[in-house]
């Protein structure tokens, strides 16, 4: 199987949120409660400060994830 990276835009929106809601709703709703409208806020929010910093994981053309790489201020790398 061949894989890819690819930059994350902001058409890959419905993705993220689909990803976020699969992997995390179990979580926050325990916590906090999930609302759909709140979390696509907090996603957009999100993606308006580090859009640069996530990259799309591809097999072959189908999207499967997403990971983010942050450079600190002392050059160092923090993987999300």
């Amino acid at each position: 199987m061949e894989y890819s990276f690819r930059n994350c835009t902001l058409d890959d929106f419905d993705f993220l949120f689909k990803l976020k809601k699969e992997n995390f709703k179990w979580y926050v709703d325990k916590i906090w409660g999930w609302n759909d409208d709140d979390q696509k806020q907090r996603l957009k929010q999100d993606l308006a400060e580090h859009l640069a910093h996530k990259r799309i994981i591809l097999v072959g053309s189908k999207k499967v994830g997403v990971y983010a790489v942050h450079i600190t201020e002392n050059g160092d790398l923090l993987m999300k």
